[in-house]
């Protein structure tokens, strides 16, 4: 971005002139820095938008990540588009199609680093033919590798003509090469497909608008040879240069060559500043310190039998050394040392002279850049300049550098002194502090030089020489005061090349602006016929004409020579790899060849022909002959290299390594559908569209059988006439009791009460209400009678209350008949007369004594039942003494008190006789249990309350003893109805197989319903059931990828994403039961608001009531997991299978494992191997493919050395088989264990160390185990007697406190895998074996044992209120990791320090546990925790809010009773 862009885009003639060139063809814009460039593009992009009428994405490209933010932000400010920023620290999944497909619907405008693009293009995310137009900020790099030349060379040009987006690239430095001006140019214009344009009309105003710095070349002398001081610290350190020379990690040699740069271009102090900090932060990491300096931590827990390694003595007086010297060098922060100049070398005085002597006069706003070539040297001179006196403390710098990169490209560890790790958000950070004023001097590598701005800087010093033109005109351009500025080149005195060939640069600049003045105007760049290029630029150019280039037919991504060598890198990388095995990467092998390569162009005569052999890493499950590819003779090596990987990556497509994008994993494993871009992808390759639109708790409508029409009026339903309605008998304790009327037929069903009362449901009869019609009646009458009977019945028994709307089904009396009972119509005529009681009590005899329903009229919703009546006494007669009515004078007067209300008085005879009752006591809950066993406890239940009230005031009613007893379990009854008609509907509709209901039901229960069981349990034996199963099915449809690649795609199979997404497909959440257990109203009955579908099924086709339900959103993967749980729990794996078919998960089909996956008849047989006789006789196994033994006992290290496969593609199938034997044994021993209880044990089982010791207490492998790493064996041979001597009881619970190598476990997990194939995918058998082996491990489980240290302090600390507690992680600054525990900002224990991470925080929470609970203790919880606690409870509150609710709901009541029996 240039330093004179207006705010307002109103472009200056110049910029004009650019503009309308650039509308009529591809143009490269070569304009001075600050010349307003960017303006330009952003008004060709307005432009562009305006023109092209197909909507097509604009991408600005810039080939730096600090770019990307600057000029992102400038368009985004300055134009009216969507912009989007990227680049590469964003962690892009390029897998993610779905997303980027959106990410570019909602965007007009992507900034983003070329390279990115680049991907973007290879992997079919993006396609040249959708862009309208491409700017290529600081185009000049478009040559060779970079991916600006990619993109034009790899896409761009292949793209046809008509579909070609408009290109323009902007740039101060066109030329890189000073002696071939024109060649330069005309290789950029063929690159780019573009014409280089310059001012021609309007050049004065260009002058007069550009800042022009004032260059400035100052002379130093050179460096004094003076003899440098035998007692400083490199002289010292240089003592110990045999053991620093066999520290791989110090890399001694390197630290000497930058102190030699220090020393030349600093002076002695800086390179003992320099040499001080390396290495102290080197010896450090040796060392296995966890801080730099002093600071070591006050404790440190080595694993147990693996203590730390011996230290070399000299190592540890290299510490005391430099601990010797820390004062002199400490940092600024800490003991600020001064620079004396006499320490400083002539070109270090010299930048002291020019800061100076720019500084003096100048404004607060005085800002300069120096420009570094190395970083260490940039590090240092940071440092030292606010410690020189002669500056007055009148400069605040600031360090800039570029990430810098270490083995395989991976981040480079850099000490605090080198600024630390060097990521894009640091460096813009470091930018704004310098633009805002904060830092006014920066010190900075190349990562500064190009099309950053800086509107205040009037200085620019290049400290070091000049490279090339581009370096030159860039870091000038950096100068961008307007008032004032100045380029300052600093060259030595002697230096003659130096300053010739910047004189060359300033001579070269006046003919390459006459050379752009002098192009002629055409229509397209021409070739330029001379051929003065360099020979390596020549073959590249005939390597070029000669390159194959793929394209994926299915999804177009590309594959050329460009992008083959990456492809494979990543590959490679993404196998899994241990600290004890070689990194895994391809290795090439070129070779001169006196054969000539192929060519379409004439050959130079001396041309020498290179052939390159790929050898890929054993680790990848290929065959032999497709690890090892010869490529065809190229020009040169980096050529043949480039081809034969392009081969290799071919190939490895057919094999389905790569996927039709290019990708060999991703996170979300996405490709295209048949309809276009469809989100993630499973396994299988097919899509599931994007959950996160659902909201956490959705509003969704579930199935529900209860419909009995719609109310036409009052209670009636209308059109009665003809329809079918189906009876349903319900027996309870072995006594039929009643019938239930519903429009759908109901599954049979059965459960216990909490009261322990067995009742089921028999299957349906068609009930015809024509058959039933008596003389002068109608459907509709009997269907009133029905719905009456039902309500009363509800209200009278259930709710204590009237019941809103017209029942959804109909409970009735039953008359035992042949073949089948039959509604009982004449009850329910008889019962019709007196709905709300009969007060005519001349009928009851003692023949009704404790079976007659009574109602008092002063206490309507209280039922009673009579126990006897009494004609000795009246509501005159005085109460015996200590009765309840003692207190007043009769039972009149005492009713009278206790029965007014605040509207009424009560209602009470005078005289007549009494009656005994029991109160009936209600239950709202609809609570079942499914299996009796359940019922552990004995449930009980106090006597009925007794009262004596008067006739008078009571109504009886002519509901008999089973009807009563029906109503009461009423709630239960309906609830369980529920949950078995949608249990039912899923098998039907998803096509399950046959699960046991209970456990159908299990599963579709969440826990919000509040039922004595939820799906939870279920669920965590799904989730192991789901891993298993998409496990089995991706080690199988994917032979040749290697278990990075599986790991990936089982997890974008099984992730809750894909679970959701699969649940909304088939529309799993209309069968879930939410179903809240306490019925404050009756649920049951139809209003306005019912929603009603036509539905037809095997259980009828009927009308389908819904009712709408709020359900969190999680539910949906908890219930498809439960569902697998049901299923495996009903019929194992093979029914497992078919579950997951139907609900649409990636299992390959329903076929069961060992039909499906037959052996190979390709695959040899061994004889068995002496070698792992013993371990098959300790497995009580023999293997039929003993090669799959021997597989799974090869670790890694040993297969990269001889060839042949590793264990881990059948590690990567052992451990989900594992997890699911041990929760499956769980899930049966425990049977009462919750989701937690399952998950604590097992977590135990499977860890590393329960693993690691089962290996070698029960199977010994650590003899058989195939191992080509001495540290590993090592290691190994170390932890074995541990492991022998310690019992399975230890391990269970206090396997925290060891941590064996995982190379042991991850072997055991292999020979599972291995047994597994071999049985013929005999689960089962394969459990057997498992459990047989796993059984002294297993029998240690149980869901109370107690927690690690860890998950114990956060959980005692939580229930004790406390809300401050922080388990804090050191900085890393060795091998070791270290942790505190902290609660309200107090170090409860700590720093503790061990080689890992969980055996410190464990120890540290232990200790803290024992501190905190000690009541003596200064740093006891008691003390220690400020947490507020109190307020009003909630019981308390819902008492308050209750008050007075009774009374209100007895005068509803009151009207309505009152109301119908006037």
């Amino acid at each position: 971005m240039e330093s004179d862009l207006q705010s307002n885009l109103i472009p200056r003639r110049y910029q004009e002139e650019i503009f309308i060139q650039a509308q009529g063809r591809n143009v490269i814009a070569a304009l001075g820095t600050g010349s307003g460039k960017t303006l330009i593009g952003a008004l060709l992009l307005k432009w562009m938008a305006l023109k092209d009428t197909r909507s097509r994405t604009m991408i600005f490209l810039v080939p730096k990540v600090a770019l990307v933010e600057q000029q992102g932000k400038y368009l985004n400010d300055h134009t009216p588009f969507k912009v989007k920023l990227l680049y590469g620290s964003m962690d892009i999944d390029l897998a993610d199609r779905q997303g980027w497909q959106a990410c570019f619907d909602q965007h007009e405008l992507f900034v983003m680093t070329a390279q990115i693009f680049l991907n973007f293009l290879a992997h079919s995310i993006w396609s040249i033919d959708k862009t309208s137009i491409i700017i290529f900020d600081e185009c000049h790099h478009a040559r060779k590798k970079h991916a600006y030349n990619q993109i034009m060379n790899g896409f761009y040009f292949h793209t046809p003509v008509e579909q070609r987006p408009k290109i323009f690239g902007m740039t101060a430095s066109p030329i890189w090469d000073t002696k071939d001006a024109t060649g330069s140019l005309a290789t950029l214009e063929r690159n780019l497909d573009a014409v280089v344009i310059g001012v021609k009309e309007h050049l004065t105003e260009l002058e007069l608008s550009v800042p022009k710095p004032n260059e400035v070349i100052e002379v130093f002398r050179p460096a004094p040879n003076t003899h440098l001081d035998t007692h400083g610290l490199y002289h010292t350190l240089n003592v110990f240069s045999d053991l620093l020379s066999s520290q791989e990690s110090i890399e001694w040699f390197k630290v000497q060559g930058r102190y030699q740069s220090v020393l030349s271009n600093l002076g002695h102090y800086c390179a003992e500043l320099f040499l001080f900090h390396e290495m102290d932060f080197r010896v450090a990491q040796v060392i296995g310190e966890s801080t730099i300096g002093s600071d070591i931590c006050a404790d440190y827990i080595s694993l147990p039998g693996l203590e730390p390694k011996s230290i070399h003595p000299d190592m540890l007086h290299m510490r005391s050394v430099l601990d010797d010297y820390r004062p002199f060098f400490s940092t600024p922060e800490v003991s600020p040392s001064r620079v004396p100049l006499n320490e400083c070398t002539p070109k270090l005085c010299k930048l002291i002279e020019i800061l100076l002597s720019h500084v003096t006069g100048a404004s607060s706003a005085f800002q300069a850049i120096v420009f570094v070539e190395q970083r260490h040297v940039a590090s240092c001179l940071a440092h030292i300049l606010p410690r020189v006196d002669e500056l007055g403390g009148r400069f605040n710098p600031g360090l800039l550098l570029g990430e810098g990169t270490g083995l395989n490209g991976a981040p480079k560890a850099m000490s605090r002194f080198m600024g630390g790790e060097w990521t894009a958000k640091k460096r813009e950070e470091t930018l704004g502090q310098f633009r805002s004023g904060e830092i006014n001097i920066l010190i900075a590598t190349s990562v500064a030089e190009e099309g950053l701005h800086f509107p205040d800087c009037s200085l620019v010093v290049r400290y070091d020489p000049l490279q090339h033109l581009v370096g030159y005109v860039q870091s000038r351009g950096r100068a961008r005061n307007m008032t004032a500025s100045t380029f300052v080149i600093m060259i030595q005195e002697d230096d003659t090349v130096q300053l010739e060939k910047y004189r060359r640069f300033l001579d070269g600049e006046p003919e390459v602006k006459k050379l752009l003045n002098s192009k002629r105007s055409r229509d397209a760049p021409t070739d330029n016929d001379e051929d003065d290029e360099e020979e390596d630029d020549a073959i590249y150019e005939l390597n070029l004409q000669n390159r194959e280039r793929y394209v994926v037919p299915e999804t177009g991504a590309t594959l050329n020579y460009d992008n083959a060598i990456n492809l494979l890198n990543h590959l490679c990388a993404l196998i899994p790899c241990d600290a004890f095995t070689p990194t895994h990467r391809p290795k090439y092998e070129p070779i001169a060849t006196a054969e000539q390569p192929v060519s379409d162009a004439p050959l130079p005569v001396d041309a020498c022909g290179y052939a390159c052999t790929l050898r890929l890493p054993p680790s990848l499950p290929l065959p032999p002959t497709h690890l090892t590819f010869a490529g065809p003779v190229k020009l040169s090596k980096k050529e043949a290299k480039r081809a034969v990987a392009f081969k290799a990556v071919k190939a490895l497509r057919e094999f389905d390594v790569f996927d039709a994008y290019l990708l060999p994993t991703s996170k979300g494993s996405s490709q295209r559908g048949k309809k276009g871009i469809k989100g993630k992808f499973d396994v299988d390759g097919r899509g599931y569209v994007d959950v996160g639109g659902i909201p956490p708790m959705m509003n969704v409508d579930v199935r529900n059988p209860w419909h009995m029409g719609s109310p036409s009026r009052g209670l009636s339903p209308s059109g009665c006439e003809g329809r079918m309605l189906w009876l349903h008998a319900v027996w309870i304790n072995g006594t039929r009791s009643a019938g239930i009327v519903s429009e759908v037929p109901l599954p049979p069903c059965e459960a216990w009460t909490e009261r322990r009362d067995f009742f089921r449901m028999n299957k349906p009869r068609p009930l015809d209400l024509r058959r039933e019609i008596g003389p002068g009646e109608t459907e509709e009458e009997l269907c009133e009678r029905m719905a009456k009977y039902t309500t009363s019945g509800i209200w009278y028994r259930v709710m204590g209350r009237p019941v809103d709307g017209h029942p959804s089904f109909y409970i009735v009396p039953l008359v035992a008949e042949a073949p089948y009972p039959r509604v009982d119509f004449h009850a329910l005529c008889k019962f019709a007369v007196h709905p709300y009681g009969n007060y005519d009590w001349s009928g009851i005899t003692p023949e009704h004594y404790d079976r007659l329903f009574v109602m008092n009229n002063n206490q309507h919703g209280r039922p009673y039942l009579l126990r006897r009546i009494r004609h000795d006494i009246s509501p005159q007669t005085s109460p015996p003494p200590g009765s309840r009515e003692d207190a007043f004078p009769s039972f009149y007067e005492y009713w009278i008190d206790r029965w007014k209300r605040r509207k009424r008085e009560a209602r009470v005879p005078e005289d007549g006789p009494l009656i005994e009752v029991y109160r009936l006591p209600r239950y709202r809950d609809s609570k079942y249990f499914q299996d009796p066993q359940d019922l552990t406890v004995e449930t009980v239940y106090g006597a009925s309350d007794g009262a004596i009230i008067p006739q008078g005031s009571c109504a009886w009613l002519d509901l008999p003893q089973a009807m009563l007893k029906t109503f009461e379990i009423l709630p239960v009854l309906a609830h369980r109805i529920i949950d078995v008609y949608r249990a039912r509907c899923a098998r039907l509709d998803f096509g399950l197989p046959a699960i046991r209901t209970n456990l159908q039901v299990e599963a579709f229960t969440i826990p919000s319903a509040d039922a004595p069981y939820s799906n939870q349990r279920l669920e965590t034996l799904g989730d192991s059931v789901l891993k298993l199963c998409v496990t089995v099915h991706s080690f199988n449809k994917y032979p040749h990828r290697h278990e990075g690649q599986l790991s990936a795609l089982r997890q974008s199979t099984i992730s809750n994403q894909c679970l959701m997404a699969r649940a909304k497909e088939v529309g799993l959440e209309s069968y879930l039961i939410s179903e809240q257990l306490d019925l404050a109203i009756w649920p049951h009955s139809q209003g306005i608001g019912d929603k009603a579908e036509a539905f037809g099924s095997e259980l009828g086709d009927n009308a389908h009531k819904r009712v709408s339900r709020i359900i969190a959103r999680r539910s949906l993967q908890d219930c498809m997991e439960a569902t697998l749980g049901a299923a495996f729990a009903t019929g194992g794996i093979p029914m497992a299978l078919q579950a997951g078919d139907a609900i649409g998960l990636a299992f390959g089909g329903t076929v069961p494992w060992p039909m499906r996956y037959e052996k190979h008849a390709g695959i040899p047989e061994y004889a068995a191997s002496p070698l792992f006789s013993h371990l098959q006789e300790m497995l009580g196994y023999t293997f039929r493919r003993t090669e799959l033994i021997a597989e799974a006992m090869t670790h890694p290290s040993f297969a990269s050395e001889v060839g042949g496969p590793s264990y881990q593609r059948l590690e990567f199938l052992g451990d989900a088989v594992l997890d699911l034997i041990v929760v499956s044994y769980l899930y049966d021993k425990f049977p009462k264990a919750t989701s937690h209880q399952l998950s604590f044990p097992r977590s135990r089982a499977i860890c590393s160390t329960a693993l690691a010791w089962v290996a070698v207490n029960r199977l010994q492998l650590h003899k058989v185990m195939l191992i080509n790493n001495v540290e590993l064996s090592m290691l190994i041979a170390q932890y074995v007697p541990m492991l022998e001597d310690c019992p399975a009881e230890d391990i269970v619970r206090q396997g925290w406190k060891y941590e064996p190598p995982k190379a042991i476990s991850d072997v055991f997990e292999g020979l599972l895998g291995a047994i597994l194939i071999d049985t013929d995918w005999d689960y089962e058998k394969t459990a057997v074996i498992t459990e047989n082996i796993m059984e002294d491990v297993l029998t240690q489980l149980s869901p109370t044992l107690q927690l690690y240290p860890g998950p114990e302090l956060t959980t005692w600390v939580a229930m004790s209120g406390c809300r401050e507690l922080e388990i804090r992680k050191s900085e890393k600054r060795g091998k070791g990791e270290s942790v505190s525990v902290v609660v309200h900002g107090t170090t409860v224990s700590g720093p503790i320090t061990s080689p890992s991470f969980s055996l410190a925080k464990h120890a540290a929470c232990a200790r803290a546990l024992d501190i905190l609970r000690d009541p003596s203790s200064d740093k006891s919880l008691s003390r220690l925790c400020t947490c507020k606690q109190g307020g009003m409870s909630f019981a308390t509150r819902c008492e308050e809010n209750s008050v007075g609710e009774s009374e209100v709901e007895e005068e509803e009541v009151e009207r309505i009773l009152l109301d119908g029996l006037s």
